[in-house]
């Protein structure tokens, strides 16, 4: 199925306001002809495009209320806004403005909010009102620095620098109780390590302190009780807050056990009221990631089944379970935009993501049927009245930029716009954009898109590139979960054929899916060979035959193709160098698993993937039939590596290339200090400008052969003209 879609073209005035000082925005809805105001791509565009963190509906349904998060290249530093948006006027009200704000909620009982942010006092919980005004609820003196430096604790996310006094909270549905959790920074000597102590050591950049979460109960009266803490190990604590759940003031909520084998299981509690203590519940508890969704007759909706036969079914309390019949959707994708249920239970509404065209949509159900709320695009946000009356969304695409929408799910035009979250963005002449499904030669899809030149002429074939991260090319707008620092929309701008490609979803085989499971916990039902086959050269497959399908299709030019991807997508990239010749030059971004240096903080998965250590003799085969670097003399072309962090993996890789005389530049970017390191994903504007900018100089001179007049760069071409005189004769080609 093929799809363009295009962005409207709005005029904003736009005001920002400092906290307790409310600034009215004004959308004024007038379209002007794109031919008069329609500009091309530009770096800081991408670096600008605003991400919407959090999305509520006020509770007279009135108003919504979003947390937008957007580079400020003037200051080099990401900014967060909380905005107060009218349903009726379209008026936008910045209420506050700050380095961080997140977790916005509605406060029971009352017509405020809550959120946390830091004012300069570190993240603390905040009581604020539609004029602005804020007042504390609950404050933690004890900061503690989280974030990718020395002497702070590290930070799992991909999330700038924070200062944490309150780490996380959520109300009761009746208000009476204040769940919330703080971080305790361990005190830390200096130690003798031993053994595996000193194998993660060496493979980390450097020494970080560890922490504990605590868990709190306040209550209506202002009794604080501490309910429990937990070890650093326990992601679920320190990530989800124990994603507690409620029913009116009792709850219960998750934690994780790390085993000695290294693998994690699943803990629940149940508190207590009348001892107030957690008590543990016995049995395997219900995984805490997941999203619950309820359906009209009181059961757990989830799709179930494979490919063609995957159906949409409600599984009620007592096992029994109601079909809505097949569908082309999942759910319970944590990227998508939730789940809702009426207060009388004869509605549910789902956020769903689709199969063949990856875009995330709604699906309201009744007792009867399921049906789609006809959207274009992606509602990647949402919240909705207790009736399922009415609703805001965010919706975008890959084309489209943020925009608010109304929501009314049971009347028959059930989206209406309401304001453009980027009027800038609005200006930008849309590119030429096509979903499209790929099938591989071992019967496997991948999604994704491809992204036209600005001027295609037809019959003239374009250089191409093929950007992957895992999942996540979908119908979001430049968004860097997805981009990182790979300028799609520019290298479109510039004559290039862009390819957004996912990996071959599991979800459409039994068979993918128990590689995948296996990946994840080693449980010896699937050998490591199969494991490598499926999850990493099953991708390389597609990847080659995408490249081939835009070859016979006239689009592309098989000598000039080109390969990116960071963190999921920098394995991908670095495995087809190694294992495929369609690509002549790639980009490999904050990566290095799958080296054998990584073995001793990755023995669990290692297991799975390679059957153990690399100095086994008969895991070492393994090992030199998918390691990039005990394959580099294989590799295709010039590698160009971007960090984040110095990763003992991406130095072996870059190492063993030298060593084998490939093209390779490994490019370190700094963090805020000497001390610092960036993000996994780049937090700092002038890193993604500057990398971004030096991915576009590599594919152009390794793959059409110019360069810039940047002086910046001389040194770079001077290098990188060096490093191809021996592989002149280096061919690419595509695989037989």
């Amino acid at each position: 199925m093929i799809t363009v879609r295009t962005a409207a073209v709005i005029t904003t005035l736009i005001a920002i306001a400092a906290p307790g000082h409310a600034v009215q925005v004004t959308d004024t809805s007038a379209r002007s002809s794109p031919s008069r105001i329609a500009r091309a791509w530009t770096l800081e565009d991408i670096v600008t495009v605003p991400q919407v963190a959090d999305l509520i509906l006020s509770r007279d349904e009135k108003s919504a209320l979003y947390i937008s998060r957007r580079a400020d290249i003037s200051k080099d530093a990401a900014i967060s806004t909380l905005h107060l948006v009218d349903l009726g006027s379209k008026s936008d009200t910045v209420l506050l403005k700050a380095a961080w704000i997140d977790r916005l909620r509605s406060i029971p009982g009352s017509s405020d909010w809550s959120v946390l942010t830091d004012v300069g006092h570190g993240i603390q919980l905040y009581r604020i009102d539609r004029r602005g005004v804020m007042k504390p609820i609950a404050c933690n003196n004890e900061i503690v620095p989280t974030g990718n430096a020395d002497g702070v604790v590290g930070d799992l996310l991909a999330r700038q620098p924070l200062r944490s006094g309150i780490l996380s909270y959520d109300w009761s549905p009746d208000g009476k109780l204040l769940w919330y959790s703080v971080l305790r920074a361990e005190k830390l000597r200096p130690a003798v390590l031993r053994d595996d102590a000193v194998a993660l050591a060496a493979a980390r950049p450097r020494a970080l302190s560890g922490v504990e979460v605590d868990f709190h109960v306040r209550f209506q009266d202002g009794r604080d009780v501490s309910v429990l803490t937990r070890p650093t190990s326990d992601r679920i604590a320190r990530y989800l807050n124990g994603n507690p759940r409620w029913n009116g003031s009792a709850f219960t909520f998750f934690a994780e056990e790390v085993r000695p084998d290294g693998a994690s299981q699943f803990i629940a509690f149940r508190w207590d009221a009348d001892r107030q203590l957690p008590v543990r519940q016995d049995g395997p508890p219900q995984d805490p990631h997941s999203i619950q969704s309820l359906g009209p007759h009181g059961g757990r909706l989830d799709t179930a089944g494979f490919a063609g036969e995957r159906a949409l079914e409600e599984t009620m309390p007592d096992g029994k379970v109601y079909s809505y019949g097949k569908v082309a959707f999942l759910v319970g994708d944590a990227r998508s935009a939730g789940s809702w249920r009426s207060a009388d239970g004869s509605l549910a509404l789902i956020g769903t993501r689709a199969i063949d065209h990856p875009a995330y949509g709604l699906q309201l159900v009744d007792a009867r049927r399921s049906k789609a709320l006809v959207v274009s695009g992606s509602v990647t946000k949402c919240d909705f009245s207790e009736t399922l009356d009415i609703g805001v969304c965010v919706r975008e695409a890959i084309t489209r930029s943020p925009e608010l929408v109304l929501v009314t799910p049971r009347r028959k035009r059930a989206v209406h716009r309401l304001i453009s979250l980027s009027p800038d963005h609005d200006r930008i002449a849309p590119l030429r954009a096509e979903a499209q499904t790929w099938r591989n030669r071992l019967g496997y899809s991948a999604t994704g898109f491809v992204v036209y030149p600005r001027n295609y002429v037809e019959g003239v074939r374009y250089p191409a590139i093929v950007v992957t991260h895992g999942s996540d090319a979908d119908e979001r707008f430049a968004h860097e979960e997805f981009q990182w620092n790979y300028p799609v929309q520019v290298f479109a701008e510039k004559g290039y054929v862009v390819i957004l490609m996912n990996d071959p979803s599991p979800s459409q085989s039994a068979k993918l899916m128990a590689a995948y499971d296996e990946w994840g916990g080693a449980e010896g039902r699937v050998k490591p060979e199969e494991v490598q086959r499926l999850v990493w050269l099953n991708g390389v497959y597609s990847f080659e035959d995408a490249v081939g399908d835009m070859v016979s299709r006239g689009l592309a030019d098989p000598v000039r193709v080109g390969i990116a991807g960071y963190s999921r997508g920098s394995q991908m990239v670095n495995v087809t160098m190694t294992q495929s010749g369609a690509f002549r030059a790639a980009s490999s971004g904050d990566g290095g698993f799958l080296e054998p240096s990584v073995y001793p903080e990755s023995t669990r998965t290692y297991t799975a993937i390679f059957g153990g250590s690399p100095y086994s003799l008969d895991n070492l085969k393994r090992y030199q039939r998918l390691s990039p670097s005990l394959r580099a003399g294989s590799a295709s072309g010039p590698i160009l590596q971007q960090m984040a962090a110095p990763l003992s993996g991406a130095i072996e890789l870059f190492k063993a290339l030298r060593k084998s005389s490939i093209p390779a530049q490994i490019t370190l970017y700094p963090g805020e200090t000497p001390t610092a390191y960036e993000t996994h994903v780049f937090h700092i504007p002038s890193n993604r400008l500057a990398a971004m900018q030096e991915n576009l100089a590599w594919f152009d001179f390794w793959l059409r052969g110019t360069e810039t007049s940047d002086p910046a760069y001389a040194d770079q071409y001077a290098r990188w003209r060096k490093m191809g005189e021996p592989n002149r004769n280096r061919h690419t080609r595509l695989p037989q």
